[in-house]
């Protein structure tokens, strides 16, 4: 390690970060309005399915060429299989599309793409209760099913009504999540999905009350990310660890940009130019991969040397996405011109 930390440090911190992961998956929830579930449907549902299909099936062929088992292959195909909210969302503040349906498209992928991440997620962490029975696979799926009827029964009929935005709702949210994600654990599930069905049963209330939310979920993230970072350093990393990760990085990079296009162009329903430039906002890679890569050391299931290549992943797709949103007319049009005119014909019959 680079510094002597002190165990209980350590612990604390580990412990501050779980509370944000909780507090992340609430805001995810509580961000994604359950009245517009049914807008999720079609187009946005197809193409972030065959994102996550294109990019599981790369990174199971490449992992297992670099020598890996096909669980660490897994891990690191679902670490390359999402979009980041926060990065696409600021690209597309500081980039605007060329069409209101292109952003809207692209908001209702990302949404999808949280959803499936959280249930990848609470697939993996049930693993830490319950590794040596299959069956409990299945808790992830029925449990969650159960909990949110529960939840949202309770929280329609009694709760909803003292949300607003002032400090007594702020703590009736945080606390209401932290009793389902405790709920969640004891039942076997993730602590994280019952944080997120949390924040689906407050969804649609106080849109103020997540700004609120927000710097305290930053600031005890943060602390979780210094808390992985330590847990890494635990290891010895050598130059030549290094060197690897970063080569990694850049293939998932690749990977998930591929994956990313591809998916656009086939099922954005937008057509050749636009899928493109859609797919090009996409390109981001979510942070929550990390989450991803820390429970898998947890349990074993993928070596720190693969993990560590996640956060480098995350660092050059937000650069080389943020390039491309910035020249993505360039982009389009010269992949245009150098589309052969058949193909172009048959992308566009496919996506419309």
């Amino acid at each position: 390690m680079f510094m002597d930390i002190p165990d209980e440090a350590v612990s604390f911190l580990r412990n501050i970060g779980e509370m944000a992961v909780v507090l992340l998956f609430f805001e995810i929830g509580y961000e994604l309005n359950i009245e517009r579930v049914k807008d999720l449907a079609g187009f946005p549902l197809y193409l972030s399915l065959l994102e996550v299909i294109f990019a599981m099936l790369m990174s199971l062929g490449i992992g297992l060429l670099f020598g890996l088992d096909v669980v660490s292959s897994l891990i690191m195909g679902i670490s390359a299989s999402f979009s980041s909210t926060v990065f696409t969302y600021k690209l597309l503040e500081d980039a605007p599309p060329s069409r209101n349906d292109v952003r809207e498209l692209i908001y209702r992928v990302v949404i999808v793409e949280d959803i499936v991440l959280v249930v990848s997620l609470s697939i993996i962490e049930s693993f830490l209760t319950k590794p040596a029975e299959p069956i409990m696979l299945l808790l992830p799926i029925t449990l969650p099913l159960i909990l949110f009827t529960v939840s949202y029964e309770i929280t329609h009929k009694y709760l909803r009504k003292y949300v607003s935005n002032d400090d007594n709702s702020i703590i009736l949210v945080i606390g209401y999540g932290l009793l389902l994600s405790y709920i969640s654990a004891m039942l076997g599930s993730s602590p994280a999905i019952g944080a997120f069905l949390a924040g689906l049963s407050f969804s649609g209330t106080s849109r103020e009350l997540v700004d609120k939310l927000r710097p305290i979920r930053s600031f005890t993230l943060f602390l979780f990310f210094i808390s992985m970072g330590i847990s890494f350093s635990s290891h010895d990393i050598s130059t030549n660890t290094i060197i690897f990760a970063v080569i990694i990085a850049v293939i998932l990079v690749a990977i998930h940009t591929i994956a990313t296009l591809s998916a656009s162009l086939i099922m954005s329903g937008l057509g050749i130019l636009y899928g493109l430039e859609a797919g090009i906002y996409l390109s981001t890679l979510s942070e929550l991969g990390l989450l991803v890569a820390y429970r898998g050391v947890q349990l074993g299931l993928i070596e720190h040397r693969y993990a560590l290549s996640i956060p480098l992943a995350v660092l050059i797709a937000s650069i080389t996405s943020a390039f491309m949103a910035s020249r993505k007319t360039h982009i389009v049009i010269k992949f245009y011109r150098k589309t052969p005119n058949t193909l172009r014909k048959t992308i566009n019959i496919i996506t419309k």
